[in-house]
């Protein structure tokens, strides 16, 4: 009846032996957030849309040279 909604519990049920791996084993160091991720991409994608008519081919250098400078 609702799809979405279906869905979104099917996922839940299906990953949730994964969902608490940050809580289950601290060693790792895994954050229990993704923000830190989000912003690493929200960056690259501001500096790829700065770039509008740049190939594939040097769409790639570029982000290969900016992941080698900032990490």
């Amino acid at each position: 009846m609702r799809p979405r909604l279906r869905s979104a519990y099917l996922s839940i049920k299906r990953n949730m032996q994964l969902l608490w791996t940050f809580y289950d084993h601290p060693e790792t160091g895994l954050p229990n957030t993704n923000n830190a991720l989000e912003g690493v991409f929200s960056d690259i994608k501001s500096k790829t849309r700065v770039h509008r008519g740049i190939s594939r081919n040097n769409r790639k250098k570029l982000l290969d040279e900016y992941i080698k400078r900032k990490y």
